[in-house]
């Protein structure tokens, strides 16, 4: 959605948690987010927003604060997603190495402050800096 939502599930370190995002038309689609470790579950279907229904990410974001600005990264240390594969509309599976794929680090004035790898169903993002 163009403006986040809360789920009121937390995380902490070690916890383990699920992720999947359903299209169930072309303009809207079912998000899931379950805490594994702890059986907090969110389930929510949103409408009217265009879906392109012909990439994937799995993605590790800077936060931001109220007013849209980024803040500190915390050191979450590692962030390892696995089975991280999607199905596209014409049937063809993809995953974190599959053609075209692109890894992209989070970097501030001029630091890097991840390191992300990639397997054939696997991303691993791990905090390498301070700021």
């Amino acid at each position: 959605p163009d403006t986040p939502f809360l789920s009121g599930v937390t995380f902490k370190p070690g916890d383990e948690a699920f992720f999947n995002v359903t299209a169930t038309s072309g303009s809207s689609a079912l998000f899931e987010i379950e805490n594994i470790s702890t059986g907090q579950a969110f389930r929510l279907h949103a409408t009217a927003f265009p879906l392109c229904q012909g990439d994937a990410a799995w993605i590790v974001q800077t936060p931001i604060d109220a007013t849209g600005n980024p803040v500190a990264l915390p050191n979450f240390g590692d962030v390892i997603f696995t089975l991280a594969e999607a199905t596209l509309t014409d049937g063809t599976v993809v995953g974190p190495t599959s053609d075209g794929a692109v890894i992209f680090n989070i970097e501030r004035d001029g630091q890097l402050l991840t390191e992300t790898s990639a397997g054939d169903t696997s991303v691993t993002v791990r905090y390498t800096g301070a700021e």
